[in-house]
């Protein structure tokens, strides 16, 4: 039986990027691989060196990491959903990456030894936990003295254009069932301050836009539900889903640009930080 809010969100958790794992990041654009590759740019990750991924979902920053450790580095995986990591633990074996490990796992509290890794990333994780900031925490912990640490968050979703459409979705969503995480990572200072609480200097958090193209309303819908959106999307009841995507998708058709395209802006916070250990 569950008995925590813990163990209870991660169950939630769990279960909705099971259901979402076939289809996450594979339909428009690819979002979180391109934000992956991003993010390991802005770290700096180097040949030879063992990093871990937090969280590594279909591998959007795992594989970028895994080429530029190469040759003698390695990175591990963890993830909470099995479905995500046997997905991807079978496309890092066809893209034949050496060095690279994928388990289940919690990003929250990774379980490896003190100053295993000389880099830590989390794409998109943070926002998941009920504790980001035990989280930082860990990834202190787990970084070799001067170790680095990257993540991304959604620091916007949504334009205001498209606070019509939300509010048709949030018609038909039931009340969260779980709690917000246990501190906020709002505004861009707040993430900094945790950061530097947890252990980390040299601390840089920026926020940058990322336009996301969608052939229509029928892609967007889709597209939400192979996203890290999922977990909005699940609180719709499933004897209400198809009226739900009829009545939010004509509300997107107004949305619709000159060549018939949705625009669905984002804007991305990357954060990185270094270590202070000696």
């Amino acid at each position: 039986m569950i008995s925590s809010v813990y163990e209870e969100q991660q169950a939630r958790v769990a279960r909705i990027y099971r259901e979402a794992a076939a289809d996450y990041d594979q339909i428009g654009p690819a979002f979180y691989a391109a934000n992956g590759a991003r993010l390991v740019a802005r770290v700096g990750v180097v040949a030879g060196e063992i990093v871990l991924d937090a969280g590594c979902g279909r591998g959007a920053c795992l594989f970028p990491v895994a080429e530029a450790v190469m040759p003698g580095g390695r990175v591990v995986g963890v993830d909470l959903s099995p479905e995500m990591v046997g997905l991807t633990r079978a496309d890092a074996e066809r893209r034949g990456l050496a060095g690279v490990t994928v388990e289940v796992g919690d990003a929250q509290a990774p379980d490896f030894p003190a100053g295993t890794f000389d880099v830590v990333v989390s794409g998109f994780v943070l926002r998941l936990l009920p504790d980001p900031a035990a989280a930082l925490r860990s990834y202190a912990r787990l970084l070799k003295p001067g170790g680095r640490f990257g993540a991304t968050i959604y620091a916007s979703t949504f334009g205001p254009e498209w606070e019509p459409v939300r509010g048709a979705l949030e018609s038909f969503m039931a009340p969260a069932t779980t709690r917000p995480p246990a501190v906020e990572l709002d505004p861009a200072g707040r993430l900094a301050e945790l950061m530097a609480e947890a252990g980390f200097g040299q601390v840089d958090v920026a926020d940058e836009p990322f336009d996301i193209w969608l052939d229509g309303p029928d892609e967007w819908w889709r597209y939400m539900w192979a996203s890290g959106y999922r977990g909005m999307m699940d609180r719709i009841p499933a004897d209400r889903r198809e009226e739900a995507r009829r009545v939010v998708c004509e509300a997107a058709e107004v949305l619709r640009a000159a060549d018939g395209r949705l625009l669905l802006p984002q804007t991305v916070r990357y954060a990185r930080g270094v270590q202070n250990g000696s």
